[in-house]
């Protein structure tokens, strides 16, 4: 789409990341990203223990779009949850980038790996409704440590170019209030790649479209899968998502029951099918931008103090500091649940 993918690369020195010809970063030297061993996950309900995954193996290599499926309940999201360090598998051995995950390994560890190598998106979109399209990209830079640090003009520059990637720059000072559904979740995608993942895990992140949009987003999706050359684990309950992907494993009561590649001339039909779709749907597009009063105050309820958005040095301060360049403060908030969710890790 743009000719500009090289503004990831451009830091030569301080937190760059060096990217070889053939595309690969010198540090994933193995072909395999992501490796579960014997994964079991129980949640504890009342008193008695649920199992979500029960031992479940999988491999995934780097450059795969793989798509988990299955219907609700039968333990998706808590896959995608384990892969992603929100939550810790109860028993079995996860392996990623390399590096061993254990019920051991220190939160500021897993902090650094969902900051730096891993971007969620969710179904449920998590912006902040009180902050731009724009100033939603930049959160996870503002997060980053002082050996990457962004200053304001390449925040800017960065958010604008993923916003533009997403088809989402003329949208940049426009409230999620403002956005469709659709909308919201480009500006969800483009904050999940603003500092540079190797992984994008995507929990149903169509779930809340319809149609149209869910073909916009999965064209954008695929457009970064391929121009970016990204991992992607993408859980879906929807038959017609499936075929965007490389391969399919089917989960069902926590076990993983089937595990196929899907063949490249299913794949390039559908994915041929949607480029038609989504070309018609631009063309029959209509803008359902909605007024919002700007500039407005931030209610009390979100940072316990009233600030006018747009002023990240006022939500520093009505955050107690909590986004800083310390490094402490930063593995603390970025420790959570739901690290795609910054108004939790601010609540």
């Amino acid at each position: 789409m743009n000719s500009g993918d090289d503004v990831f690369q451009e830091r030569g020195s301080e937190g760059a990341l060096t990217v070889r010809s053939d595309g690969e970063r010198p540090e994933e030297s193995s072909a395999i990203l992501v490796k579960l061993e014997n994964i079991h996950k129980t949640y504890l309900i009342g008193g008695d223990g649920i199992p979500a995954l029960r031992g479940v193996s999988l491999s995934i290599r780097r450059g795969e779009f793989v798509a988990v499926y299955g219907n609700s309940g039968g333990g998706k999201s808590s896959l995608l949850h384990v892969i992603g360090t929100i939550d810790r598998a109860s028993k079995g051995e996860l392996m990623l980038f390399g590096n061993r995950i254990s019920i051991h390994t220190k939160d500021a560890v897993l902090a650094d790996l969902r900051l730096y190598k891993i971007g969620f998106v969710f179904q449920s979109f998590n912006l902040l409704p009180s902050l731009t399209a724009r100033e939603n990209v930049e959160l996870p830079m503002l997060l980053a440590d002082s050996k990457r640090h962004f200053n304001a003009a390449e925040r800017k520059r960065r958010s604008m170019y993923l916003l533009e990637k997403v088809g989402m720059k003329h949208r940049a000072d426009n409230y999620p209030a403002q956005m469709s559904g659709g909308e919201q979740q480009r500006v969800t995608i483009a904050r999940a790649l603003v500092n540079e993942p190797q992984l994008l895990l995507l929990d149903e992140p169509t779930g809340d479209l319809d149609s149209a949009n869910t073909d916009l987003v999965m064209e954008y999706i695929l457009d970064i899968f391929h121009s970016q050359r990204l991992t992607i684990v993408m859980v879906t309950h929807d038959l017609g998502l499936r075929n965007y992907a490389d391969r399919v494993v089917q989960i069902r009561d926590g076990v993983i029951t089937g595990d196929s590649l899907i063949g490249t001339e299913i794949r390039d039909r559908v994915r041929k099918q949607l480029r038609e779709q989504t070309n018609m749907h631009s063309s029959n597009r209509v803008s359902d931008l909605r007024p919002v009063d700007e500039p407005r105050e931030i209610d009390e309820k979100e940072f316990g103090k009233s600030l006018v958005v747009g002023d990240f040095e006022k939500i520093r301060q009505a955050t107690g500091g909590s986004i800083s360049d310390d490094d402490e403060a930063r593995r603390v908030r970025t420790s959570v649940r739901m690290p795609a969710d910054y108004a939790k890790m601010w609540s």
